[in-house]
């Protein structure tokens, strides 16, 4: 009988532990990979407020950006990319914040996180997808024209680049807007242009000599100078690697002329994994 009582007893006390914890507002239910919520209010065309788990939360649209809704320097410089004026940029995004309303206030919608982007921004506004029946919000937005241009940044998903320096097979850099970005290329690793310790290992793995290695290292830099120096090349970001390695260099897949550059270097006998 006591030992009935003392299971009872757990059972009851982990059963009430579970509840109090799915009950008490927590960041679990907001950091979802996906939730359906219902806009409370919009504050532009890319920023709403809904309710999560009874709390209020600012949703920014992930890949969106529209206009100011203020005469300021920010909106003058969207005016001057797009080649329009303020005035315009200025009624576009009036109009862009009432077709949002319509479209999203009190509606239920699906929001989605990104796993290229972070959960939210620094001011806690969570970044997310929008999904209004069934439809991406953002491209709605965009094929209405409502939508701000805005500079490409080395940080984009995908991004093109003009070459400027090879360092090896796998590695090279490019200016933009002045800055030096380097480049380590995803899923080839080539061998080293130079014999150290890394090399050795790489023949040793291989099962070439180190001469033999040093020469495959060579070539690959030779075959990139060739197809990469110089050239435009689309950078696209991996959904399972980190957006830079330990020494700072963007890792990303390349492409060349539609054609993906690691494919290329694994065909031509340059890799070294």
């Amino acid at each position: 009988m006591k030992k009935l009582f003392l299971l009872l007893s757990l059972l009851l006390f982990f059963s009430c532990d579970d509840n109090s914890s799915n009950s008490s507002p927590n960041n679990y239910f907001p950091n979802e990979h996906e939730l359906e919520v219902t806009v409370d209010s919009v504050i532009n065309t890319n920023k709403f407020i809904a309710t999560i788990n009874n709390k209020k939360y600012a949703i920014v649209v992930v890949d969106l950006n529209c206009y100011e809704l203020e005469r300021n320097e920010i909106l003058t410089n969207q005016a001057n990319i797009a080649g329009i004026s303020v005035d315009s940029a200025l009624s576009i995004a009036r109009n862009a914040v009432e077709f949002a309303k319509e479209l999203l206030l009190k509606k239920k919608i699906i929001i989605r996180r990104d796993s290229l982007q972070s959960n939210s921004l620094p001011t806690g506004e969570l970044l997310r997808h929008v999904f209004i029946n069934g439809l991406r919000y953002d491209s709605i937005i965009i094929a209405k024209k409502l939508n701000a241009p805005r500079r490409p940044s080395p940080d984009d998903k995908e991004f093109y680049a003009i070459v400027n320096w090879v360092y090896d097979g796998d590695t090279f850099d490019y200016k933009y807007e002045g800055v030096l970005h380097k480049v380590r290329v995803l899923n080839i690793d080539c061998y080293e242009t130079q014999i150290n310790d890394r090399l050795k290992e790489q023949a040793r793995r291989n099962k070439i000599s180190v001469d033999s290695a040093l020469a495959l290292g060579l070539a690959a830099k030779e075959f990139a100078i060739k197809n990469l120096k110089g050239k435009e090349v689309l950078l696209i970001r991996s959904t399972q690697a980190p957006n830079y390695d330990v020494y700072n260099r963007f890792l990303r897949f390349v492409k060349i002329n539609g054609m993906s550059y690691d494919s290329l270097i694994i065909a031509n006998g340059f890799n070294a994994n």
